[in-house]
């Protein structure tokens, strides 16, 4: 009986502990100065104003709200990435991440004896820009509006939410407004997020998918399928923490066409009715949802488990919006996009290839979700530059590796790497679907920066607390 209780020992899997990179200046909401966690650590009465309900003035300037990032609202992460274009030491870099089971290929490549790259800015992990260096930035403004923040460990939920947001332009605020709900338990008291009727749409657009749509979906498919576990962890019941822990990649992309749908249908009665009330269309600047007629948008069916095919729940005939698998490993039986697949003997020139194709995506407005690490997150930007020591190029990722808001630059390498080792981790795309029409104009900023412009916005005294717009200052 030991014997056979050690043999079963021996062949568990070793835990890796996450690791997560976090810089959390403060930020003033108005004009977007910044200040460093170890310059704000003792001086907040000397910078900011008088603390009420523990909210930060800023003292001497515009007099807006000063709060961690890690507390800002939605609009000013799209208003500091738009005027501060994310300068070079916002963020923090990972990449450095080498597993046990994992031969080390040095795919993060860290090593520089020039003044180009710096790799001992805490917390980094991983090359960072400096000063000197010259890069090119792509921004996905689309996912900077729409994602959405994770309230639990429900990050297949909230990445769905934040992809359907960017690719259908749904940008206004929800039409079911959120409250935070405390609920006792035999663990001590659970935040849970629930809806509450009766609210109606502030800002303008047409509303927005949120984390809940997609756990509702993913509740009522879970039940249906009598799988009871899933449904469990997904309600949070005995007192744990709601988890999307049993969703994997081939019931996260029927949920992108599920809820989808579900929200275009939504929005086309609530459109109906407002017209009789108004004969004008909804309006409103950046953002508007447009609502075209879908027929024709058929569901991309998946041979991803073997467990899906037996479901026979709601498989949608028309979708507004296209699902595919960008990058994948180079022996799981997923349909993975041509030349999306990755193996250990990768030439480089597959490595150029596929990150042109994820540059040119994000510059087109898809939304690129990420399933690495045990974790799902969407893609908001990427940057790269040349090593002059080494003549390297140096290629990273904006996402999140907690919650959803945008918080570290991963290593390309580092993210190909993972997906070579794993049968699991993807790059997804969801996209709108070409029978919805072209989407509507919007007034975004343009996702390309040129090298000028990206060196020069990136290269000022933003981190130091320099005022004023970073691009327009600088001459971009």
């Amino acid at each position: 009986m030991l014997a056979k209780v050690k043999s079963k020992e021996g062949k568990r899997h070793k835990k890796h502990k996450r690791v997560h990179c976090l810089r959390n200046p403060h930020v003033c909401e108005s004009c977007f100065k910044v200040w460093r966690e170890d310059e704000v650590t003792g001086n907040e009465k000397r910078l900011f104003g008088p603390v009420k309900d523990g909210v930060l003035r800023h003292r001497g300037g515009c007099s807006g709200l000063v709060r961690p990032y890690s507390q800002i609202s939605r609009n000013a992460v799209v208003g500091l990435a738009t005027e501060k274009v994310f300068h070079r030491d916002f963020f923090p870099s990972m990449g450095n991440l080498i597993r046990e089971d994992m031969p080390d290929i040095s795919h993060h490549n860290c090593v520089c004896t020039g003044t180009c790259c710096r790799t001992d800015f805490f917390p980094s992990m991983g090359p960072e820009p400096s000063p000197m260096a010259t890069f090119d930035v792509v921004i996905s403004h689309p996912t900077l509006h729409g994602w959405e923040e994770q309230a639990h460990k429900t990050c297949a939920a909230a990445s769905v939410a934040g992809a359907l947001n960017c690719a259908l332009q749904a940008y206004g605020e929800p039409a079911t407004q959120l409250a935070s709900v405390q609920r006792a338990s035999s663990a001590g008291h659970v935040f849970q997020r629930v809806k509450s009727s009766g609210a109606a749409n502030e800002g303008s657009g047409g509303g927005r998918v949120i984390e809940q749509d997609v756990i509702d979906y993913y509740c009522k498919w879970s039940r249906e399928a009598g799988k009871i576990n899933c449904h469990a962890a997904l309600r949070g019941s005995c007192g744990l923490i709601p988890s999307t822990r049993k969703i994997g990649n081939p019931r996260l992309l029927r949920a992108c066409h599920a809820v989808g749908a579900k929200f275009l249908s939504n929005e086309l009665d609530r459109n109906r009715k407002s017209a009789e009330v108004n004969s004008n269309n909804i309006g409103g600047a950046g953002g508007v949802l447009s609502l075209p007629k879908v027929g024709g948008a058929r569901v991309v069916e998946s041979d991803d488990d073997e467990e899906e095919e037996e479901d026979t729940d709601e498989r949608e005939d028309v979708s507004p919006v296209e699902t595919l698998r960008l990058m994948g490993n180079w022996m799981c039986r997923d349909r993975i996009e041509e030349g999306g697949r990755c193996a250990p003997d990768d030439a480089s020139e597959i490595e150029d290839e596929q990150w042109e194709r994820v540059k040119e995506e994000l510059r087109e407005g898809s939304s690129l979700l990420l399933h690495f690490r045990n974790h799902y997150a969407l893609v908001f930007a990427a940057r790269e530059w040349q090593c002059e020591s080494t003549g390297a190029w140096r290629r990273q990722l904006l996402t999140a590796t907690q919650k959803q808001r945008p918080h570290v630059w991963f290593c390309f390498r580092q993210l190909r790497a993972d997906i070579v080792y794993s049968k699991v981790n993807q790059m997804l795309l969801i996209r709108r679907s070409l029978a919805c029409g072209p989407l509507p104009p919007t007034s975004l900023p343009p996702s390309s920066l040129p090298s000028s412009a990206s060196s020069a916005a990136s290269g000022c005294d933003t981190a130091s607390g320099g005022e004023g717009r970073c691009r327009e200052r600088c001459g971009a």
